[in-house]
C-alpha cells in the first residue's frame, strides 16, 4: 500500500473544492487514529469525540456510513495514521451556513516512529509563549482552527526539543502542542482542566477510564510551579503514545513509575 491515499465524500481524491468551508473558515471538526494490523484499538473514543464535536458544531455527519467507508479504506494498512475530517461543505454566504450539506475527508499516512531515546529517556519539553485564548464553546474540540497550536510549535524547528508546554492567557498549564500534558504527584495524576481550552486528547481518557480505579486524577488548574514541583511529567497522545519528561521550565527528571506504567500499557494496547 503506497501512502498516503485519499477519499472525498467517498471517492478517491486528493483535493476538495476552494468554496468548502473548512478551507474559508475552519468549519469542521477532525480525528488523528493510530491504525495497528488494519484496525482502529481506540476507534470507540475516537468516534465518540468525532459525533461530540459534530453535535456541539451541528456539523451533518452520517455515521453509520463514515465507519463502513473507514473500515474498507484501512483494510490491509499495518502501520499508519488516519485522519478523518468532517467540515460543513460547500453553500452558504458569508457566515450563514444554510444550504452547506458537510463533507468528510479520510486520509492516510505513515507513521513516523519516535526516536527510542525520546521514548525510553523522556524528552527535552519547550516552554512556549504562546497562549491559548479562552472559548468554553470550542473548549475541549479537535475543531479544524489550530492557529494556536501552529504558533506554539513553530516555536522550536530543531531536534532540541520534542515537544512545547502551552499554557492559557492565566498562565495555567493546558497541555502540549500536539498531546496532553500530565504530572505526577505522590502517585496522584493531576491533569489540566479543558473546559476553557484546549484538547480532550483521546489518550487521556482513555488513561483516565483504565486507571481511575487505582489511581486518583486530579482534574484542575495547574501552573509552571507545579510541573517544577511534579515528580514525574509525561504527554500523551493516541498516535504516538506516551512520552517521559527529562527536562522543562528548569527542572530535570527520569521516566518514573507511573509513567512506566501507563507506558507499558499502552504499548500493549497497541499491540494486543
Amino acid at each position: 500500500m503506497s501512502l498516503p491515499l485519499f477519499l472525498v465524500d467517498g471517492e478517491p481524491a486528493d483535493v476538495v473544492p476552494v468554496s468548502d468551508r473548512g478551507f474559508q473558515y475552519g468549519d469542521g471538526v477532525f480525528e488523528t487514529i493510530r491504525v495497528v494490523n488494519g484496525r482502529l484499538p481506540l476507534k470507540l473514543l475516537h468516534f465518540r469525540r468525532l459525533q461530540r464535536g459534530c453535535d456541539r458544531l451541528r456539523l451533518p455527519l452520517q455515521m453509520p456510513a463514515l465507519e463502513q467507508q473507514v473500515e474498507r479504506f484501512i483494510q490491509g494498512c499495518e502501520d499508519g495514521v488516519l485522519k478523518i475530517t468532517v467540515t460543513r461543505g460547500s453553500g452558504g454566504r458569508g457566515y450563514n451556513p444554510l444550504g452547506a450539506k458537510g463533507r468528510t475527508v479520510l486520509g492516510l499516512f505513515p507513521r513516523t516512529p519516535a526516536a527510542n531515546d525520546w521514548v525510553n529517556d523522556g524528552v527535552r519539553v519547550k516552554v512556549c509563549e504562546t497562549r491559548l485564548g479562552h472559548s468554553p464553546t470550542l473548549a475541549g474540540l479537535k475543531h479544524l482552527n489550530r492557529l494556536e497550536q501552529v504558533l506554539a510549535r513553530g516555536e522550536f524547528t530543531t531536534q532540541d526539543f520534542a515537544e512545547g508546554m502551552v499554557l492559557d492567557i492565566h498562565d495555567n498549564v493546558i497541555e502540549g502542542t500536539m498531546s496532553n500534558v500530565f504530572l505526577v504527584a505522590s502517585g496522584d495524576v493531576l491533569v489540566p482542566d479543558l473546559s476553557l481550552c484546549g484538547v480532550e486528547g483521546v489518550m487521556r481518557q482513555w488513561l483516565i477510564d483504565s486507571f481511575s480505579q487505582n489511581v486518583l486524577f486530579r482534574v484542575g488548574q495547574y501552573t509552571l510551579d507545579d510541573v517544577r514541583q511534579a515528580d514525574e511529567v509525561f504527554f500523551a497522545n493516541s498516535v504516538m503514545g506516551i512520552w517521559p519528561v527529562r527536562e522543562c521550565a528548569g527542572r530535570t527528571w527520569l521516566p518514573g513509575p507511573v509513567t512506566r506504567k501507563f507506558r507499558k500499557e499502552v504499548v500493549q494496547l497497541f499491540n494486543d
